[in-house]
């Protein structure tokens, strides 16, 4: 089931790369199936947009954004009152770590240590896109805390995903 469905969207936000003119004002979606944090997971199912892409997406969705309304002022405000999603590490796992015919990762990696370089590898994005905020070329997005409806929570039956978030929150400590 999607997020949209769960929360009771009436519509779903379209793919960036077909959203078109002021469509972009409603909200874009920039998943990929099979994608990862890594630049590499799921690369052997054919084309996908990994995190780093998808973040990059993002940096032209305001610069869009404030084209249409006018200026960065008017970008920010309008995006503090979108709804930001982000689901990962599953498919550097599923579609990377736990292919080794496929991947290396888990010869390269214990598990601890693959969950620090995905977390290493996830901290570089945030500030990457920290510092453009910072530059003024990415508004700053107001980022609130709050409760998780119960059909969003995840099972955590995935020994990787524990492993990962565990430290996330810490991160998430640093970088606020």
């Amino acid at each position: 089931m999607f997020a949209a469905e769960l929360l009771r969207f009436d519509l779903y936000n379209p793919p960036f790369a077909k959203t078109e003119g002021s469509e972009i004002l409603d909200g874009v979606n920039y998943a990929s199936g099979s994608a990862g944090i890594c630049y590499n997971s799921g690369s052997h199912l054919g084309d996908r947009i990994y995190l780093g892409r998808q973040l990059e997406n993002h940096q032209s969705t305001v610069s869009r954004i404030a084209n249409l309304v006018g200026n960065t002022t008017s970008a920010e405000k309008h995006l503090n009152k979108w709804l930001f999603i982000v689901g990962l590490g599953s498919n550097d796992y599923i579609n990377n770590y736990l292919l080794p015919e496929i991947y290396h990762s888990s010869h390269l990696y214990a598990p601890s240590q693959y969950a620090t370089a995905l977390i290493d590898q996830y901290s570089r994005h945030l500030r990457l896109c920290m510092k453009k905020m910072e530059q003024g070329k990415l508004p700053y997005l107001d980022y609130r805390a709050s409760s998780i409806p119960a059909e969003l929570q995840v099972d955590w039956n995935n020994w990787g995903l524990m492993v990962i978030f565990h430290p996330m929150h810490l991160l998430g400590a640093e970088i606020s």
